[in-house]
């Protein structure tokens, strides 16, 4: 393979016609990006509270939980669970 036919990594097309190898840019996409955030604070600690959209039984107390019931994200942050809101936390 000559130094004319190595191929893009990320495009798989010929180095020298890549644009991305080239550094071109999208000017709209590079400003779309600059006014996104880059980064969500959230805070894990506040329970979120929701109204249940199927049946299920609560993970704390076994409790049935109904459509229509409002629930409660709770747990640890690797475990969160959603429960009924009657539970103590």
């Amino acid at each position: 393979m000559t130094a004319a036919d190595e191929r893009c990594e990320r495009t798989d097309l010929i180095k020298t016609q890549c644009a991305h190898c080239l550094g071109h840019t999208d000017p709209v996409a590079d400003a779309l990006a600059a006014e996104a955030p880059r980064h969500y604070a959230v805070d894990l600690e506040t329970p979120r509270t929701t109204v249940a959209q199927y049946p299920g039984r609560c993970p704390q107390c076994a409790e049935a939980i109904h459509p229509g019931d409002t629930i409660t994200l709770r747990g640890p942050v690797d475990a969160r669970a959603w429960c009924c809101t009657e539970c103590e936390p």
